[in-house]
């Protein structure tokens, strides 16, 4: 599954829960007083660059 998974993610990995978590502690520090309104995917690069994903690199 993992790796059906990851054919679509221009990273070529599925991400890791301490990155999940270290965007979360960003959003909830100091450092992101003048984050206002941001959507921020955490997905590897999927859905801004789906073309860089390993599925679509010639092999």
């Amino acid at each position: 599954m993992e790796a059906v998974l990851t054919r679509g993610i221009p990273l070529n990995r599925l991400g890791e829960p301490e990155e999940i978590a270290n965007v979360a502690l960003f959003l909830a520090s100091d450092e992101s007083a003048y984050v206002q309104g941001a959507e921020i995917s955490m997905d590897g690069g999927a859905g801004s660059s789906p073309f860089g994903a390993p599925i679509y690199r010639r092999q």
